[in-house]
């Protein structure tokens, strides 16, 4: 079919310029996140453009939309974020309404969440999640003890090293919020790992250009492409 010029819907025409979307609640609350954040961080410095991002992330957030069980980790992790950035009492009284799910599934948020225990001022909600982090520390400690690198490895595919960054970073949020209860050994043993103290032959740093030992062609998001991490 010759290109006229104007967008083709009709079924089985092919154009570049299509857009594919889904309907994906876990998806959305990681969209909301971001622009919470950036909303947050650009505030001083682009404020049109941060006024923008939040406008999104809370029409998005008021969105109706079917919530599953695996999707309200995430709802209640945008939540966390939107509290830190506005200190709406929207999202205070969601979370307090949440205290019991969140105790129950610490794990997954708890890096979040633990942001918003200055902000609310509830007695239940601060003790629910109290409890739950002491529980926490002893499953960190466990997954601490799991290698000898002081971080838990579980590679379901080769090269895996995501999986570690994202657990430093959690032990970052947890350390700063709560010192009485996490440290940040956990953290510095998981950038070791990353900079080179890892099993196997290759000793290598992940990050281009730092560390003993770098590899500045890298497997990256171009696979063995010459990429530069």
């Amino acid at each position: 079919v010759k290109y006229d010029g104007t967008f083709e819907t009709r079924a089985g025409i092919k154009d570049d310029r299509a857009v594919y979307t889904e309907e994906n609640a876990g998806h959305e609350y990681d969209a909301i996140i971001g622009l919470a954040a950036a909303a947050r961080t650009l505030k001083e410095y682009n404020p049109d453009l941060a006024a923008r991002c939040l406008k999104a992330a809370t029409n998005l957030w008021n969105m109706p939309r079917e919530v599953k069980r695996f999707s309200q980790f995430a709802q209640i992790k945008a939540a966390s974020e939107l509290m830190v950035t506005t200190g709406d009492k929207v999202y205070r009284d969601f979370l307090i309404q949440k205290k019991d799910t969140i105790a129950k599934y610490i794990q997954p948020v708890a890096w979040m969440v633990v942001r918003t225990l200055p902000l609310i001022d509830d007695a239940g909600y601060k003790a629910a999640l109290q409890e739950a982090l002491k529980k926490l520390t002893n499953d960190i400690t466990a997954q601490g003890k799991e290698t000898p690198y002081g971080v838990p490895y579980r590679p379901y595919i080769w090269g895996a090293g995501w999986g570690i960054q994202e657990f430093g970073v959690q032990q970052y949020f947890l350390a700063k919020y709560v010192p009485d209860l996490f440290t940040y050994e956990y953290m510095f043993n998981a950038l070791n790992f990353l900079l080179g103290c890892h099993p196997g032959e290759n000793t290598a740093s992940f990050a281009s250009g730092v560390g003993a030992k770098s590899a500045t062609r890298a497997y990256g998001f171009n696979r063995g492409e010459y990429s530069y991490i």
